[in-house]
């Protein structure tokens, strides 16, 4: 039976990319796609060996390919490398594709959806890998009725018809027969070759001028026209003076650095994805359309000058300034739905309109005005903060948005699904459907005052100052480590609010929910008189104060301040309350507590000690033990311990945490109970598929993989944090031998691969037995016959058991555990995405050996010592250029005929030979006697004394003496010999390649004395 050769090593349902030896091994007998339309294209992927086909020996042209195997090709074709960190609901890490996902999303040509979804599975229609593609090239399409050709424009969704036309006028998509261009029509696999083909084309045709070194470019005066696309890769780069044709792409090499572009007009799009807090100038310059993508950090923008730009997408944290502008500048802004969560947009300038579609973000005008700020139905919790110099003119909300700060809003219009919105202060003018469904923070009551915070009427004519940050500033509020404390400095504009007018001052210590943690008041005249006397004393009655907070178990008084028992929770905000003898109320908040760096405690073994760390046979588990020394860190202190298992490269495999009061006391009760409070604990950690709850810990998944380490970390109330690591896992799970491995993993094909030189091993897991995901690593040896190991490959990397798991995969979504490796020559260990592998010179195997191990370090072993085919003998036919003969005869000295010969090193070396066998035969070719050097020992012997007298000429010979029996030494095993003269001599060498090289000496001379 022919042999079965698996897909492991040619790739991703045999449509993937050849990246080395081991995987370009094409079938050059697929037929399917002969008299296909994409036959000529199909065919030139297979000849280049980047395109494989199925076990069948079919490519399946027609047969439609998922998004992320469109990635997995584009990717390759491409060489992308970088990837981007995703979070999308519908792809674990553990997904053959999260790799190629993250690749194509960093290359910025794949998103998800709004809800977070990538879809990874779904077949990819043709309108989908069009947007991909035009975004991968920075596409636009330049003419206004390309799709009018389509008898179903209509059908083109909206979003993708500008890719579709730019791809249809750089020919890179064609319609289909009928005047259709079918956009929701799932791609097959041929579309998909011409598609990325032709793209490939494009890329080449427009390649980008590079400017990767620091300087100004561009002339003094006049303009340089550039044809195609700009890239500018490093940072103190000045472009002046050009007109741009294509894009401008300001890459990451950019890094933290400046760039400034002079009087640049650009007709493409404008990439922003490198520069820093000081960094992207744009004077006197015209930019269609600027994306801002910078992956770490945030980059400032800053447009002077006359510079103006049409239209702005920010899809990460950006500082957006107009500085000195006498143009238009920035003039529409979008804040894109890609932005992260938890971006920070700070924007400073008059613009027309901002559209925010982003979730859970940060939005600030320092200053300036914005004549149409949009927050869409999808931009969920977000946040717009104004300085009170900020104007918005119309605020249109579509979605539940806070408006923080004292800055004005002219008119906003409150739209279906932004009920619930919040404002510091109310808009001049509110309007739309639910108008009276919004919250305001400080607005006025009856009786002429103010009510604050949303507490209701303050009663007696108390009124709430709405402009409060005029009269008092909030400064500092941050842990002060010299102190153990929190400290919150304030400022009062004793020009507007003087000592004498003031009757208390308040200081509050809140959560982020608002409840209070702890307060100090400052409502007598001795107190205020006290504070006053300090504000002379040391400020020259500056107004500058501060109130610090201690750890406090019950109220306490002092000259200064009254004050609240306080438990050291850490807060979230400081709220500074002074009210004045008007019955005015002047609240300010201060929300940014910093440092919030925490305090790494530099002698950490002091306070928590390592203990057991082990694999636990009886449960199954690994337990990591540890003590806290409780005279120096107190459960009282403790706020969070989190213990987690980490491979060797410090990567976290599994992580139990205790961050509540709940689960902490649990901990400290059970401490109490079986140890008298001794501060020994324990966390074990089992094989969880999702992440689970108790009542002592939260646990993450854990897919059992061996740990190498073992981290501690405890954190106290004073920010303190306490991180030791125990490196020694003793014992660790140990091995077993599974005694029946062949229930689990069956032998199947090994044999020589003629077609690619090889030795190939095909083996069957059982998966009902032994899945996927059990696995941790896969190794397959080629052995000669003492058990020797000749070469290795392994799959011992979650990525790579990925990889041959994807390509296990048939065409339906199941796995059937088929698989091979095949061996080739190596002069060096080698790395692919599916096995790493020894160097391996060819010697003839004589078994091979399959060994799996599974996450609970089982172990399976398996050998096949079949062979077959084995390497079939081919009779090179000129291998007098290889091997020449020399003397043959009697050698009366020795009572000997001997047989002399001389290898060509230079052609057949030492490293390749396999074996040398010397006959001599009658005139009828009846062998006579042989001599044969066939095994390592003995050929490494020959070519010693080869490099011994003759400095490795290749000179040799061999001498046949009389013989009773068959005998053996060092340099020879040779047969019984009754000294019949011969006729002829006969030398045969064969390589590891099983070439064979066969000379003969007919001319016996001298010949023996009669």
């Amino acid at each position: 039976m022919a042999p079965k050769f698996r897909r492991v090593s040619i790739g991703l349902l045999g449509l993937t990319l050849a990246l080395s030896p081991a995987s370009a091994f094409a079938d050059q007998s697929i037929s399917d796609f002969k008299g296909h339309w994409a036959e000529q294209q199909i065919q030139a992927w297979i000849t280049a060996g980047n395109l494989a086909g199925f076990d069948d020996g079919t490519v399946r042209p027609n047969q439609v390919i998922t998004r992320a195997e469109f990635m997995t090709m584009v990717n390759r074709l491409f060489a992308l490398q970088g990837q981007a960190t995703i979070d999308f609901k519908d792809l674990p890490a553990t997904n053959w594709a999260y790799s190629e996902i993250a690749k194509a999303v960093n290359a910025g040509y794949a998103v998800g959806s709004t809800d977070h979804l990538i879809r990874a599975n779904d077949s990819v229609t043709r309108q989908e890998s069009a947007v991909m593609i035009a975004r991968l090239l920075g596409l636009k399409s330049t003419q206004e009725n390309t799709l009018q050709s389509f008898k179903d424009e209509g059908d083109i969704a909206a979003w993708s018809k500008e890719s579709v036309a730019a791809l249809v006028e750089h020919k890179i998509v064609n319609g289909l027969p009928g005047g259709l261009f079918a956009p929701k029509k799932a791609l097959t696999r041929a579309e998909a070759v011409v598609m990325i083909e032709a793209a490939l084309n494009v890329k080449k045709a427009s390649a980008a001028v590079t400017y990767d070194k620091a300087g100004t470019y561009g002339p003094a005066s006049g303009t340089e026209k550039v044809q195609g696309n700009v890239v500018v890769s490093a940072p103190s780069v000045t472009l002046q003076n050009m007109e741009i044709d294509g894009d401008l792409i300001l890459a990451e090499g950019i890094g933290n650095g400046d760039m400034t572009l002079k009087n640049v007009k650009v007709h493409g799009t404008t990439y922003i994805r490198g520069g820093g807090a000081n960094s992207i100038h744009l004077v006197d310059s015209v930019l269609v359309q600027v994306i801002v993508n910078k992956k770490d950090g945030t980059v400032r923008v800053v447009a002077q000058g006359s510079t103006r730009t049409e239209s702005v997408i920010l899809q990460s944290s950006v500082k957006l300034e107009e500085s000195g502008v006498t143009g238009a500048g920035f003039t529409d802004v979008e804040l894109s739905d890609q932005l992260p969560a938890d971006s920070q947009i700070e924007i400073l300038g008059t613009f027309d309109t901002v559209e925010v579609q982003a979730t859970q973000i940060h939005v600030k005008l320092s200053q300036g005005s914005i004549e149409k700020l949009i927050a869409e139905h999808t931009a969920l919790n977000n946040t717009i903060e104004l300085d009170k110099e900020a104007l918005i003119n119309h605020l249109v909300l579509d979605s539940i948005t806070k408006l923080l700060g004292a800055g004005q809003i002219k008119k906003a219009t409150i739209s279906e699904g932004a009920e619930g919105s919040t404002f510091d202060y109310e808009p001049a003018n509110v309007e739309g459907p639910k108008r009276d469904e919004i919250i305001i923070l400080n607005k006025p009551v009856t009786g002429g005052g103010f009510v604050g915070g949303g507490s209701g009427s303050s009663g007696g004519g108390t009124i709430i100052v709405t402009n409060p940050e005029q009269y008092v500033q909030t400064q500092d509020f941050g842990y002060w480590s010299d102190q153990e404390a929190y400290n919150v400095g304030f400022k009062i504009d004793l020009t507007k609010l003087s000592w004498n007018d003031i009757t208390s001052i308040e200081v509050s210590l809140q959560d982020a929910q608002g409840n209070v943690l702890a307060k100090r008041t400052a409502a007598t005249s001795a107190r205020l008189n006290q504070l006053k006397a300090d504000d002379l004393q040391y400020g020259d009655l500056d107004g500058q104060f501060s109130a610090a907070f201690i750890e406090r178990n019950a109220a306490a008084e002092n000259d200064y301040w009254a004050s609240t028992a306080y438990n050291f929770a850490a807060p979230s905000k400081a709220v500074i309350t002074i009210k004045d003898k008007n019955n005015k109320v002047y609240i300010v908040t201060n929300n940014t507590l910093s440092p919030t760096e925490p305090i790494i405690v530099a002698n950490p073994e002091e306070y928590v000690q390592t203990q057991d760390f082990g694999y636990w046979v009886d449960e199954d588990a690994y337990n990591v033990g540890f003590k806290i020394d409780l005279t120096k860190l107190s459960w009282n202190n403790i706020t969070s311990i989190e213990v987690s298992l980490q491979d060797a490269q410090g990567n976290e495999l599994a992580k139990r945490t205790a961050a509540t009061a709940a689960r902490l006391n649990q901990l400290k009760a059970d401490d109490e109970l079986y140890s008298g409070l001794d501060g020994q604990l324990s966390a074990a950690f089992i094989e969880r598929e999702a992440a689970a709850e108790n009542e002592y810990w939260a646990s993450t998944a854990y897919d059992f993989a061996a740990p190498a380490k073992a981290v501690i970390k405890i954190k106290d109330k004073h920010y303190r944090v306490y991180t030791v690591t125990n490196s020694t896992l003793y014992p660790a799970a140990p091995e077993e031998q599974v005694a029946s491995p062949e229930e689990y993993v069956q032998t199947q094909d090994f044999s020589y691969w003629a077609g690619q030189t090889a030795y190939n091993v095909g083996f069957k897991i059982d998966q009902s037995k032994l899945s996927w995901d059990a696995i941790t690593s896969i190794e397959v040896s080629l052995q000669d016959a003492e058990g020797v190991e000749l070469a290795k490959r392994t799959a011992a990397t979650a990525a790579r058991l990925n990889q041959l798991k994807d390509s296990d995969k048939d065409g339906n979504g199941e796995y059937d555990g088929q698989l091979s490796a095949a061996f080739i020559e190596r002069n060096a260990a080698d790395e692919n995405e599916y096995w790493a592998s020894t160097a391996y010179d060819f010697s003839a195997p004589a078994k091979a050996v399959i060994t799996i191990k599974d996450k609970h370090n089982r172990v399976y072993t398996v050998m096949n010592s079949t062979l077959f085919p084995t390497a079939p003998e081919e009779q090179i036919a000129n291998p007098e250029e290889y091997v020449q003969t020399q003397d043959f005869g009697y050698w009366v000295d020795e009572d000997a005929y001997n047989v002399g010969f001389k290898i060509d090193l230079t052609k057949l070396s030492w490293n390749n030979i396999t074996s040398i066998e010397v006959s001599l035969q009658d005139a009828q070719g009846n062998e006579l006697a042989k001599r044969t050097a066939a095994t390592a020992a003995r050929l490494n012997q020959l070519k010693a004394d080869d490099e011994l007298y003759s400095g490795l000429d290749g000179q040799l010979s061999a001498a046949f003496i009389e013989r009773d029996e068959a005998v053996e030494n060092d340099y020879w095993a040779s047969t019984a010999y009754d000294f019949t003269v011969p006729s002829k001599a006969v030398i045969t060498i064969k390589d590891k390649y099983n070439m064979v090289y066969t000379v003969t000496n007919n001319t016996l001379y001298p010949t023996p004395a009669p």
